[in-house]
């Protein structure tokens, strides 16, 4: 960018880098002073002082300059500001979100033994998404005096996005050290925190767990295995174990054994000094059955530690079948034209690569098929070639072989050549009536289009009275077959689509033609009426009477008993700020327990709050209510309390969360499960929950899982389409907040396919709610 002076006295000029980051905004000042005629030349990634991403570059000039971009040709005048640019309240912005400063905020936690060598410090990169930016570093304590620091204070974040944490360089590290020279044992908890520079920054909370045990022990990092083998397999990986102390170097003994008695598993070293990394492995040709369990025992000076194992035989998962998408299609022109635009067959990504042939019915060259390179659903592309074909009806075949199927896929093509005056176009219904409230979304209806006995392809033209774009069509498909890919050949079905955005209230009158073939006078018409009604008044202000909330289960929306660690919503009216709210942590590293100026209160214990708003507010039950059997709950909003009465405590509650397309379950490739995108027999999927009740170890209200996993204390079992489910995993779901549960289940290999199979998900004696189903096939 350059600058130049034109006049014959100098010019001030403030130039202002304005960065919009995660955090809020930055802005790097740079202050200039152009002599008479001079340019001023500099690049703007320096004049931002190192920043990325989005941002502008702002100049305040005294008087008018010529500015140009990359060279200091002749540019526009630039208008001079009416003042210098005031204070940084004049451009800061304040954006949603978490600064995200490490890539990984699990709590920091140290063991230690009482009378050993002090604990070791820790190091930390300091990593930030958006800009090479400076941060400071503070350190707390919630008791035991401070016996927490970090050091240095102040620092240079690395830019994640171009280094890996181990190259950062010194600048960016910080040194956690704990004091426990006046700590008797106990559990101590403190926080890191660190701070961007720049305007409206957010902070970034570490949690700092510190143990003090009275005498050494040693700890696992994994406290369960499973091995899964299908028949005829015979090397299955080791798994590794780190295991540490509070007091390193400490002996330790490993001791293997089965419940069978058989020699499957086996650990090493079998003695070892911490920290100390075992390796555990099997051997499925020591197994006679199809299951057995084992466990690894570790035994330190002053505490043994116990690995659960379990080894199991399965079947094979079936066989994959390649269904392209669509199964057929229909090709339409007339005799002398030129050829009808190609056409796609999307494959499933899971059979890439493939390749692809066509062959045709009459032995002739119309036909041709090649696979769609490039971004996106791997695909073919067909093509037909009608010229020197005679008027009629051909058909022809494009196979798909992927290495990865049990067969080919066979596409059935049809290419319908047609000559003379096609028949009269028809759309069925002729009319069509809307009614809508203004600002609301839209709507669409279905047209039948039709051409008597003959396919031909078509295409249609839309007009409103008023001139306004709240008119359109599109051709309705099915499947993952966008509109963009749909061939428009008759038979088929069009969907008009009114929009009533930026619509005042009053009648709308339109137009849809179709015409077959496009652009032809063979036309029929679509008349389309909308009415567009005034919107209701808004809902009571904050002032007006709170109305007290009903309480449901947030996953499936049903009231009923509330288990320790359930994720609740509260309705109701004016229980919550006008401008909704999400959760936030608070200084001890845990959930928020007030959001906006709302807070539940259980028993008058404050519950972390997860969303507030105006009439709905979603919660989660500490799980102090354990061993309760009933639990008074109410509401408070800016200085107001609203009872919302007493609600018995069950064990637990289990429901699966539901999203807009079905429930919160994921296939093995960690894609949505729904009808068109079913899970294999054989495969796993990923169920999320809440409800599980109290957990081992013990749930902490509020708290971010982090790599410890708490399970429910009662069993959990999975059923799918009434048969009993392999479950590789129940427990905290990683890095979410604790009362959200996940449950690693197996499709069972004797499942029926099916579009909407049960998924009934039971802790202890109770089960989830009865309306879910996932697709298997």
């Amino acid at each position: 960018m350059s600058l130049e002076n034109p006049h014959k006295d100098p010019v001030d000029v403030i130039i202002d880098s304005v960065a919009t980051l995660t955090n809020g905004s930055r802005i790097m000042r740079t202050k200039v002073t152009l002599p008479p005629g001079a340019i001023y030349l500099e690049s703007g990634q320096k004049l931002g002082g190192g920043l990325y991403g989005r941002a502008s570059l702002q100049i305040f000039p005294t008087a008018p300059i010529r500015m140009a971009v990359a060279g200091p040709a002749a540019g526009t005048l630039v208008t001079p500001m009416s003042s210098t640019p005031g204070p940084t309240t004049q451009l800061s912005i304040a954006l949603d979100g978490t600064t995200q400063f490490f890539n990984n905020t699990t709590a920091v936690t140290w063991n230690w033994a009482a009378g050993t060598k002090p604990p070791p410090q820790k190091t930390l990169a300091v990593l930030y998404y958006d800009a090479v930016t400076p941060f400071s570093a503070s350190a707390s304590t919630a008791s035991g005096g401070q016996w927490l620091s970090v050091s240095p204070a102040q620092g240079i974040a690395c830019l994640i996005d171009y280094v890996s944490p181990a190259n950062c360089p010194s600048v960016s590290k910080v040194t956690v050290t704990v004091d426990a020279s006046q700590l008797s044992p106990g559990v101590y908890n403190g926080t890191l925190t660190f701070m961007p520079s720049g305007y409206n920054p957010r902070s970034t909370v570490i949690p700092v767990v510190f143990r003090v045990d009275s005498q050494p022990l040693v700890f696992v990092d994994q406290t369960s295995f499973l091995f899964s083998k299908q028949p005829g397999d015979t090397a299955e990986p080791s798994r590794l174990v780190n295991v540490t102390s509070n007091a390193d170097p400490l002996p330790l003994s490993v001791i293997a054994s089965t419940q069978s008695g058989q020699g499957w598993l086996s650990v090493t070293p079998d003695h070892a000094s911490t920290p100390a990394t075992l390796t555990i492995s099997v051997n499925p040709a020591a197994l006679s059955g199809s299951k057995d369990t084992g466990t690894i025992v570790i035994t330190g000076p002053g505490n043994t530690q116990t690995i659960a194992v379990l080894f199991q035989i399965v079947e094979p998962p079936p066989p994959r079948v390649l269904t392209p998408f669509p199964v057929t299609l229909r090709f339409s022109v007339q005799a002398g034209q030129p050829p009808p635009a190609s056409q796609v067959i999307f494959v499933p990504p899971i059979f890439d690569p493939f390749t692809t042939s066509s062959e045709t019915n009459d032995g002739g060259t119309w036909l041709t098929s090649v696979v769609r390179n490039g971004p996106g659903v791997p695909a073919v592309t067909v093509s037909v070639d009608p010229a020197v074909l005679p008027a009629g009806t051909y058909n022809g075949t494009v196979t798909i072989v992927s290495p990865l199927a049990t067969g080919p896929a066979h596409v059935p093509i049809t290419l319908t050549i047609w000559s003379g005056t096609p028949p009269q176009v028809a759309v069925d219904p002729a009319k069509l009536s809307f009614t809508a409230v203004a600002d609301n979304a839209g709507a669409y209806q279905p047209v039948n289009v039709s051409t008597g006995d003959l396919p031909v392809e078509f295409s249609w033209s839309v007009s409103t009275d008023d001139g306004d774009a709240w008119l359109r069509a599109d051709i309705a498909t099915s499947g993952p077959l966008l509109p963009p890919f749909a061939p428009r050949i008759t038979p088929a079905t069009v969907n008009v689509i009114t929009s009533v955005a930026n619509l005042t209230p009053g009648t709308y009158t339109g137009h849809v033609t179709v015409m077959a073939p496009p652009g032809s006078s063979n036309s029929a018409t679509i008349q389309v009426t909308l009415i567009v009604a005034p919107a209701p008044p808004p809902p009571p202000q904050q002032s007006a009477i709170a109305i007290a909330p009903a309480i449901v289960n947030a996953a499936s929306q049903i009231p009923g008993s509330l288990a320790p660690g359930e994720i609740i919503t509260l309705f109701g009216q004016n229980i919550g700020p006008r401008t909704p709210a999400g959760f936030g942590l608070g200084p001890d590293g845990k959930v928020a327990t007030n959001l906006g100026g709302t807070q539940v209160l259980f028993d008058g214990f404050a519950a972390p709050v997860l969303y507030a708003c105006a009439t709905q507010v979603n919660a989660i039950v500490p799980y102090e209510v354990d061993a309760k059997t009933f639990t008074n709950i109410s509401l408070q909003f800016n200085g107001t309390t609203i009872p919302a009465g007493a609600v018995s405590v069950a064990s637990s509650a289990p429901a699966i969360f539901m999203l807009d397309e079905g429930p919160a379950v994921l296939n093995e490739d960690n894609s949505i499960n729904n009808s068109l995108n079913p899970a294999l027999r054989g495969s796993r999927i990923q169920i999320y929950a809440t409800g599980e009740g109290a957990t081992s170890p013990p749930g902490i209200t509020g708290e971010i899982n982090g790599g410890d996993t708490r399970k429910p204390v009662l069993p959990v079992t999975v059923t799918i389409g009434g048969v009993d489910a392999q479950i590789t995993y129940y427990g905290s779901a990683p890095s979410q907040v604790s009362g959200l549960f996940q449950v690693n289940a197996v499709v069972p290999p004797d499942a029926v396919p099916g579009p909407a199979l049960p998924l009934v998900l039971k802790v202890g004696t109770l089960q989830s709610q009865n309306s879910v189903t996932i697709a298997v096939k």
